[in-house]
């Protein structure tokens, strides 16, 4: 009797190992699909480019997040744009505190672009998008002002080489930092973060 029970015994633990192994594997290949798919959707993000626009075509701001980062509509799509070669500061950091300057900057970048007609041009020395899956890109409007440059001339965003990669336009981008500095205007101002 005793051998007929651990026959049983025998049989029900294997019947579980065996149970546990097809479990293990089902987790496994879950696991396996999971991280595929996040890595696709991270690779899409970050190197995969938005629908293609004509070289001439213009887009739409829908709306403007700070002074270094915008929305627009691409063929239907909302799509983040963060200005290559400027840098403004935060309207909100993460202890919740805003920078100097930032509500000026974002006001600027406002009146400028949003609800207007701009042309995105990207730049091959760079990504075609960030690390938060933005898109980089040098802004124009339609009577051809530069934005990204225009915001640095006038001090409400300073050059930002990311990483030490240069790009297009960083020496005329250098210069015009300069330039604002020298005439102490907008963030550069004697009293502009004295509040």
């Amino acid at each position: 009797m005793s051998i007929c029970i651990k026959r049983q015994v025998d049989n029900l633990l294997m019947k579980r190992s065996d149970h546990i192994k097809r479990v293990m594997a089902i987790c496994s290949i879950v696991i396996i699909v999971g991280t595929l798919f996040l890595l696709f959707s991270q690779y899409r993000r970050r190197f995969l480019p938005i629908p293609q626009t004509q070289e001439e075509e213009l887009i739409p701001v829908t709306y403007v997040f700070d002074g270094d980062t915008i929305t627009v509509a691409v063929s239907g799509k909302e799509e983040r744009v963060r200005l290559i070669g400027i840098d403004t500061p935060e309207r909100e950091t993460k202890i919740g505190e805003e920078q100097c300057f930032a509500e000026e900057s974002f006001a600027k970048m406002e009146s400028m672009v949003l609800g207007k007609i701009v042309r995105l041009t990207p730049d091959p020395t760079q990504d075609d998008r960030d690390i938060y899956g933005r898109l980089l890109r040098y802004v124009f409007l339609e009577d051809g002002t530069h934005v990204n440059r225009h915001m640095i001339a006038e001090g409400y965003a300073v050059e930002y080489t990311y990483a030490g990669r240069q790009y297009q336009y960083m020496k005329d981008f250098q210069q015009a930092e300069s330039e604002a500095r020298q005439k102490e205007i907008g963030r550069w101002a004697i009293n502009a973060c004295m509040k």
